[in-house]
């Protein structure tokens, strides 16, 4: 999956995984990707440091950082 966006896996944690996903990528093409993974596994994908309020999970304001 991170291969196939360019990106690394960087950590493996009691079934967690940590992927760094470049951002050239393109966030609708890295949504398509882990969207299709969550269909066939069932297993949720969360971002970190995309999201301008952190602590509201109803707030999907970007910070757009990597634009």
């Amino acid at each position: 999956m991170a291969t196939r966006l360019g990106g690394t896996l960087d950590g493996v944690y009691r079934g967690n995984l940590a992927l760094s996903i470049p951002a050239t990528a393109g966030m609708d093409n890295i949504n398509a990707v882990y969207d299709q993974f969550r269909q066939r596994t069932g297993v949720e994908y969360y971002y970190c440091n995309v999201y301008k309020n952190l602590d509201d999970l109803n707030d999907e304001t970007l910070l757009n950082w990597w634009l």
